[in-house]
Order: structure tokens, then C-alpha cells, then sequence
């Protein structure tokens, strides 16, 4: 069977790849802050005990970049792409591969070009070893459903099979 998908990418989208890429969910963000706090106090509570006010000031620094870090890279890559024109573009699945449809052109993979697969409930990241990642995401099926557990299947017969 082949699964075929259309959708100008947004800005969204490629948050969502860059999350997937990184293994990274919203549900973890919380987690960012809590972690870079933690940081921020020992070093303050050590700083201070030490007499240290350096070692208080880096660790309050430190913790506060651990808590934002990911926001701000979310922030670069929504200003980064507010500018870039974006059009149309198309993603086939099959047995035979995976090709790719945009305004520049057509490129065919083979499954044995795909080092991994992701999904998720907001799309499917495909990594292609010579060309980086592909994003498509859940809304853009042609089916008009996000047809996961069928592609979960043929990407694991077909990395398997690789």
C-alpha cells in the first residue's frame, strides 16, 4: 500500500520535527525549569555556605540557561523561519521507498537510505542518511486520517528487511 501526504510546511511543524529529532516532548518542558532551579539553589546554597558569591552567581546563571535553553531554541527557530517562503510539498510511502515532492523537483529513497523512524501524535519524522530528516505531519495524510499503526508496520518491515 502507499501512503501519500500534501501540506505547505508551518513553522509548527518544523518545532515538531526538531522536538522528535531531539526526543523531546512538551509534557517535558516543566521538567527544563525544575532541573535548571535545582541547579540554581544548590549553587546558591553552596556559594553561600562557602562564602563564595561567584560560585552562587555562576550556578543561579547556569540554572537559569538550563530552564530556558529549549525555549530559546524554539524561539531561534520561529524567528529563523517567519521569513522563508514555503510551498507545497509531497510525501509518498511505499514498499518500493519514500519520495519526496516540491517545487525544485523529485527525490526517491530507498528504505536502506532510512536510519530511523519516529511518530507521534503530531507526525512522522523519517531520517534519510543523506539528506537529514523528513517531517510529515499527522493532518497532511490524503486519506485524511493519520494513518500511524500502518506506517509503524511498514517502516518496521522495511528497516528490519534493510
Amino acid at each position: 500500500m502507499r501512503y501519500s501526504a500534501k501540506f505547505t510546511p508551518t513553522i509548527e511543524d518544523e518545532l515538531s520535527a526538531y522536538r522528535m529529532s531531539k526526543g523531546e516532548r512538551k509534557s517535558t518542558r516543566p521538567l527544563y525549569i525544575l532541573g535548571g532551579a535545582v541547579l540554581a539553589i544548590e549553587f546558591a546554597i553552596i556559594g553561600h555556605y562557602s562564602n563564595k558569591p561567584r560560585m552562587a552567581l555562576a550556578g543561579v546563571l547556569f540554572g537559569g540557561i538550563a530552564a530556558i535553553a529549549p525555549y530559546l531554541i524554539e524561539w531561534q527557530i520561529r524567528r529563523g523561519l517567519r521569513k522563508t517562503i514555503t510551498n507545497e510539498v509531497g510525501v509518498s510511502l511505499g514498499d518500493e521507498g519514500i519520495e519526496f515532492t516540491s517545487r525544485f523537483g523529485t527525490a526517491k529513497y530507498s528504505w536502506n537510505e532510512v536510519s530511523k523512524v519516529d511518530l507521534d501524535d503530531q507526525g512522522l519524522l523519517l531520517t534519510i542518511s543523506t539528506l537529514g530528516g523528513i517531517f510529515v505531519p499527522a493532518r497532511s495524510f490524503d486519506s485524511g486520517y493519520f494513518p500511524r499503526q500502518e506506517l509503524l508496520e511498514l517502516a518496521h518491515r522495511k528497516l528490519r528487511n534493510a
